[in-house]
């Protein structure tokens, strides 16, 4: 993979903590319990297959859910991705009452929760770099968290004519002991020299 300079990796992370809090906050709106933030990591992938490397904390064979959004103007993706106990969890928390298979209406607010962060994360870029992003709509997938990057993966690397990598920014999250998920940006090489003339200016 690619290796960042120092100043250019602690600026993205800088990014993806901003961003991500900014995000991460509109869940303490549908929760009783506070969320915590772990530390946000970067890492550049040069292949599709290194999406699925990048989740280390992921034991194979899990099961997952994840809602993912189209961030339309540059062509990336934000993903809140957590195993299956974790969602069912987060709907309960939330007001649903899942039951260990998850209704219509449970789905929905899942995509609800999902298009909400990935609209406060695209808020939370504004504010860091000035940077406004369109989000599409959210879009809920049942996956193994390799199969659901990969797929991501593959969309945003055909996104442009040249295959020439992603970069992506994944913060990990609890809320209590109940939820653990992670909570990505996706982005192709080819929009990221607009981010990084924007981070020029900061570091």
């Amino acid at each position: 993979m690619k290796q960042f300079s120092e100043m250019e990796e602690d600026a993205m992370q800088e990014l993806g903590n901003i961003a991500s809090g900014q995000a991460l906050s509109v869940m303490d709106d549908h929760m009783s319990e506070h969320v915590h933030i772990s530390r946000t990591q970067v890492d550049w992938l040069q292949r599709i297959e290194d999406a699925s490397q990048s989740l280390e904390r992921v034991e194979p064979g899990d099961s997952h859910v994840a809602v993912y959004i189209q961030i339309e103007n540059v062509d990336g993706a934000v993903i809140l991705d957590m195993d299956e106990a974790s969602s069912m969890r987060l709907v309960d928390l939330a007001g649903g009452e899942a039951t260990g298979q998850f209704s219509d209406a449970e789905q929905e607010l899942l995509e609800q929760i999902g298009g909400e962060l990935a609209e406060e994360y695209a808020a939370g870029i504004k504010q860091f770099i000035g940077m406004e992003l369109s989000c599409g709509p959210a879009q809920i997938a049942f996956k193994s968290p390799d199969t659901l990057l990969y797929a991501v993966a593959n969309r945003v690397f055909q996104s442009t004519d040249t295959q020439n990598g992603a970069f992506l920014i994944h913060t990990p999250f609890n809320i209590g002991t109940l939820v653990e998920g992670q909570l990505m940006f996706m982005l192709p090489i080819q929009r990221v020299d607009t981010f990084t003339q924007k981070l020029e200016d900061i570091i």
